[in-house]
């Protein structure tokens, strides 16, 4: 209210305790922030193996089916290897469950060692491992997957530390290129596992031809 020269001499104020709301939107937000953790948490358990931190199974055929899809729209072709552990259950019985999870965790930080920033690492479960190289140049792909095929042994050969004790596992390894052997990941990962125990026939019959000394 004004008088007549226009000052202000009474005015009514209406105030409003939002303290209520305030606190209602505050616990809101958490809970929010709450949900979304689980959910990232759930999402995670979902796709990655718990012990070595790689993709899984799930994860990875999602990211092939992808892989797949662009090497198909750039003309490039994408290899699948196979990675089976040999030596591996002696090992886990020997030392036990917790020497061989040691043992996944350190083969699975020398498969990453051996790969390309782009290429892709998971872990089946088990002893068995799962490598995709896509981008590959067709006219070379079968060649170039030997090549990392290769490597892969060699690097999983190598005798590693463990609790104080040197053990010594080695790898098969199948491989599957596409789309030669197919162009789609389920076909893939069949090539790829039958070549892998072909690998491993060849080895162990390797291993048990006896060595012939020529004797003058």
């Amino acid at each position: 209210m004004v008088d007549a020269g226009g000052r202000v001499v009474q005015y009514i104020g209406v105030q409003t305790d939002v303290t209520a709301r305030v606190e209602a939107e505050r616990r809101l937000s958490t809970e929010q922030a709450r949900t979304r953790q689980y959910l990232d948490r759930i999402e995670q358990l979902a796709y990655t193996d718990p012990l070595t931190g790689l993709p899984n199974r799930r994860r990875l055929q999602e990211q092939v089916e992808l892989a797949l899809w662009e090497a198909d729209a750039s003309g490039t072709a994408l290899g699948l290897l196979f990675v089976d552990l040999d030596g591996f259950k002696a090992v886990n019985d020997r030392m036990g469950h917790a020497a061989g999870d040691e043992l996944l965790v350190e083969v699975s930080r020398r498969l990453r060692g051996r790969l390309r920033r782009r290429d892709l690492l998971a872990r089946l479960g088990g002893d068995e491992f799962l490598v995709a190289l896509p981008g590959l140049d067709p006219l070379g792909a079968v060649e170039e997957a030997a090549d990392v095929a290769g490597s892969l042994v060699e690097g999983l050969g190598r005798p590693v530390d463990l609790r104080g004790e040197v053990v010594v596992v080695r790898a098969s390894v199948g491989a599957a290129v596409s789309p030669a052997d197919g162009s789609d990941f389920a076909t893939l990962l069949h090539t790829a596992d039958l070549r892998m125990y072909e690998a491993k026939k060849l080895a162990r019959a390797a291993a048990a031809t006896p060595s012939v000394v020529q004797i003058d």
